[in-house]
């Protein structure tokens, strides 16, 4: 019949824990860490409320090259 009385620590009647799974791998810690970070940069960003996009790195805030567009219709290609 097995012993069913309840164990106190230090009285020799713990239950072995045997071996222990492996830890988490090196890899997947730094995955996460490095996650985290480009997190909390994106937040830090999103709250600055900063200048975003292409205007950004134009002098005028118009993008270069934006002129006039013809409209051509399918009648000019006619044979």
């Amino acid at each position: 019949m097995p012993d069913t009385r309840m164990s106190a620590p230090g009285d020799g009647l713990e239950a072995s824990s045997g071996p222990r799974p492996p830890g988490v791998p090196l890899w997947v810690k730094a995955f996460g860490v490095l996650v985290l970070v480009l997190l909390v940069l994106l937040a830090v960003m999103l709250l600055n409320g900063g200048s975003h996009g292409p205007g950004r790195h134009t002098s005028s805030g118009q993008f270069p090259g934006n002129a006039d567009v013809a409209v051509v219709s399918r009648s000019d290609f006619a044979l």
